[in-house]
């Protein structure tokens, strides 16, 4: 089933909707008197068959091109985007496949994000460059509400999820997050100059926070954790942390450097930062304070932000409250040649992998995803024999599978619930430009690699 509305653009308040019988139009009338003259035309596709069967591990071997990364609902769907619209296919749907349901709108798609509510199939938030945000229930295809976060947002959109200016752009885009909240989340929107946050349930504006500092002279970044919001401004010192669901503050940490820790300026040691760590799933419930550099020894610091959203000082040893959930984090050292992998709870070297010495100087490991039992790398040169993906296990870092990939060298990586999404065609390493979005070419492929040695 097809629905069309046309939304009269508005400002900031939840927009409610008259349906015009017969027609299948519905006029979206603005709730406050400050009306633009602009109309935006959306399209609703409804889901119309049975809810998609769930897929409780993925197939080995699963492998599918898309024209996007996708979002995983409920280990049922794959959410997909493009420049205007959203969609849903069954999660190991062929090429190709049917939509599930699917949202157009003839505005910019700068992002979209799942809320998972408790007992219920999550929401697919979606954030457009009109500042409009759109809840679709993920079971359904329907709109359950639509917010205003304001006049314009800016960007555009990415293929990659990057945050898009006219000219250039960051690796990273936090214009629209969630904050999971035990399953009463909150979404919130980066406006630029603050934070804007909604009540996941009904799109009701919950609380605003605008920024302390001078805009032009100042760097301000936000994360979500469980429960609170954390604000690094670099006017202030420290950080300060806000309920999610009513902006209180209700803590702030400027931690102090220990005595015992070496002299700043002195064998390379270098000014200490405060930030998240051990993120999971773009949630980071971990803080961290450490020297830069040489470290001379000096062991970092970390709190753990707690169900009342204040930090908690862990001592040394001392596992993170949801050590259970909690995985290994991996990065990539030593300029390309090494996987690294931390173990979170602990906040210990779990393992490393060197990569071997017959690679002519190219670097070894170009990107890394992490599902829940492997880690995969893309190689451009994997033992001077050519492009490989490569798989290791999670806990020990013992190498479970390599593959040569049929195409291009694998420089970009992302997880989607447990598969991974790579690249299908070459995209620059450093990620200074997008995809070409061709439906016959996908440039993605999202796959369960098999777990076998072929190079």
């Amino acid at each position: 089933m097809s629905t069309r509305v046309r939304e009269r653009r508005t400002g900031r308040r939840a927009l409610r909707t008259s349906v015009a019988l017969g027609t299948g139009m519905v006029l979206a009338a603005a709730l406050t008197a400050c009306q633009q003259q602009d109309e935006v035309t959306e399209k609703v596709t409804k889901a119309t068959g049975a809810y998609p069967a769930r897929v409780e591990q993925p197939s080995p071997g699963f492998e599918v091109a898309l024209t996007a990364i996708p979002l995983v609902a409920d280990k049922r769907l794959r959410v997909l985007d493009a420049e205007n619209r959203v969609w849903a296919e069954p999660l190991e749907a062929p090429r190709k496949t049917s939509a599930y349901w699917a949202y157009e709108r003839d505005e910019t798609l700068l992002k979209v994000v799942l809320a998972e509510r408790a007992e219920r199939p999550p929401l697919a938030v979606s954030l457009w460059a009109d500042g409009a945000l759109v809840a679709v229930d993920t079971r359904t295809g329907t709109v359950r509400w639509r917010a205003r976060s304001g006049d314009a947002v800016g960007g555009r959109w990415s293929a990659l999820g990057r945050y898009l200016y006219d000219e250039g752009g960051s690796n990273t885009d936090t214009r629209l997050r969630v904050v999971p909240g035990d399953g009463r989340p909150v979404v919130l929107v980066d406006t630029g100059s603050g934070l804007l946050a909604f009540d996941a349930a009904d799109g009701g504006e919950l609380w605003q926070e605008s920024w302390k500092c001078d805009e032009t002279a100042a760097t301000t970044s936000s994360w979500v954790a469980t429960h609170a919001v954390v604000v690094r401004e670099s006017c202030e010192k420290g950080v300060r942390l806000l309920d999610a669901r009513t902006g209180r503050r209700t803590a702030d940490l400027a931690p102090e450097i220990p005595a015992a820790w070496p002299r700043i300026g002195e064998d390379g040691v270098q000014e200490p930062t405060l930030g998240e760590y051990a993120c999971l799933r773009n949630v980071c419930d971990l803080l961290t304070f450490r020297l830069g550099g040489s470290t001379g020894g000096a062991k970092a610091l970390y709190w753990w932000i707690d169900g009342d959203g204040r930090p908690v000082p862990l001592e040394e040893g001392q596992a993170t409250p949801n050590a259970e959930d909690q995985p290994f984090g991996v990065d990539i050292a030593d300029e390309g040649f090494t996987l690294v992998a931390t173990d979170a709870a602990a906040r210990t070297t779990a393992w490393r992998v060197k990569t071997p010495l017959d690679v002519g100087g190219s670097r070894s490991f170009n990107d890394v995803a992490v599902t829940s039992d492997a880690v995969w790398a893309g190689s451009t040169d994997w033992k001077g024999e050519g492009p490989a993906l490569l798989g290791y296990d999670l806990k020990n870092g013992k190498q479970v599978a390599c593959g040569r990939p049929a195409g291009t060298a694998i420089t970009h990586m992302a997880t989607a619930g447990d598969y991974i999404v790579v690249n299908d065609i070459a995209l620059d390493p450093a990620m200074t430009a997008e995809p070409e979005i061709d439906g016959d070419d996908p440039p993605f492929l999202m796959m369960n690699p098999r777990r076998k040695s072929a190079c």
